[in-house]
Parts: structure tokens; sequence; C-alpha cells
């Protein structure tokens, strides 16, 4: 069991006498099989159909893809070609609960592609959390009929939240004197803010573009059409 541990602290990027990140990564994959068990129980209670769980698995995919495409700027964070729009566009389409359980799953493997971590409470913040701000798309959609302000909100409401996880993050990051810094501990908040912002915004930004542009080209409503045809077939 030790080697096992080892082996996942080894590709992780740690250090071998810090089993922390080992046993997550080991509970990220259970946590991944357990879901993935979990809709296909769904799928018999209330038409989670084979369907479904293929756009899923198709925008999870290239959302993953389109996240090796980055710009890094800083240590840590980076900005990408809108990796997210992919599982955004899958809650909008597919409701809350299906887009928060995309979200869970994405930042998961988001985190066995390039583990970081500080502490446990870290890890369920920049990952599960953060990423399953993606529901907000299908929550905007309930209330907003329109497309494209439904997108529009949806988006924004997607990084917020997104953004304050990784702020509470940072926050605890910085906060514990993990980065030799002059900076006060009292201003660690205002830190973590700064360093946030300077990736989250941009990537933003391009996926709020994006989503415009897909929405005022009628693709969106093509992407619809060709799905509620389909599953009508299922």
């Amino acid at each position: 069991m030790q080697n096992l541990l080892n082996l996942f602290t080894d590709v992780a990027g740690f250090f071998k006498d810090e089993p922390l990140v080992a046993w997550i990564s080991v509970g990220t994959i259970v946590v991944l099989i357990g879901i993935l068990f979990l809709i296909c129980l769904k799928s018999k209670n209330d038409g989670f159909d084979t369907k479904k769980m293929a756009y899923a698995g198709i925008c999870i995919a290239t959302s993953f893809a389109l996240s090796f495409v980055k710009f890094k700027f800083i240590p840590s964070g980076s900005i990408t070609v809108a990796s997210l729009v992919p599982i955004m566009l899958y809650a909008y389409f597919f409701g809350t609960i299906s887009g928060l359980l995309v979200g869970i799953i994405h930042g998961l493997l988001q985190f066995i592609e390039s583990a970081w971590l500080y502490n446990a409470t870290t890890f369920l913040l920049d990952y599960p959390i953060a990423f399953a701000s993606i529901a907000m798309m299908g929550l905007a959609r309930k209330f907003i009929k329109k497309e494209l302000p439904a997108l529009t909100v949806g988006v924004l409401l997607t990084y917020l939240c997104r953004f304050l996880a990784h702020l509470i993050s940072g926050f605890i990051y910085f906060g514990g004197g993990i980065i030799e810094t002059s900076i006060p501990h009292s201003n660690m908040f205002l830190y973590s803010f700064i360093y946030q912002i300077s990736y989250v915004g941009p990537d933003m930004i391009i996926a709020l573009v994006v989503t415009i542009t897909l929405s005022a080209t009628k693709t969106i409503q093509t992407l619809e059409k060709l799905i509620n045809k389909n599953r009508a077939t299922n």
C-alpha cells in the first residue's frame, strides 16, 4: 500500500514524505467511479438516458482537452482557450443537477492532471467546489427565458462562484506563509484577490466572448435542436 501512495505522490509532484496528496489522489479516483455509478443508477430512475451520458462524456473530454491549451503567466493559475465553455453549455442544455455532476467530474480530472494543494480544504475549494459552479448555467436558464441574457448571466455567475472558491483557498494558502513574501498577514486576502483575478478574469472574458458569439451565430440553437432531436429518437 505504501508503494501505491508513493507512486501517487510522485505523479502529483510532491515529496514522498507528504502523504496527503497521495490519499486525495486515490480518493479522487474512487469518487469519480462513485459518481459514474450514481449516474448509471440515476439513468434508471429519472431518464438520465444513454445519449445524455454520451453528451456529458463528449463535453467533459472537450473541456479537458482545451484545458491543456493555456497561457501561464503566474506559478499556479492559467488562462485557457474557453476550456469551460463545452461543460457550461452542457449545464445550460441539461440543467443544474447535470451541470453540477459534470462540473465536479471536470474539477477532479483537473486535480488528477496537475495535482496541487496545500491541505484538504484547499483541495475541495480549488477543484470540486470551484468547478461545481458550472451548475449556475442551468440555474440561470431556469429563471431567465431569453437565450443571450441567460447565457451571459450563467457565465458570469459560474466564474464568480469559481473565483470566490479560489479566493478563499488562496487566502488559506498565502495566509499560511507558504511563499516568502514581505506582505503583511493582514493583506493576504488582497494578495489572494489580485492573484486569482489575474487569471480567472481573463479566462471569464474569453469564455463570455465565445459563448456570446455562439449565440449570435445561432450555433447554440442549432446544437440544442440537434440534441432534442437525437434524444427524441432514443
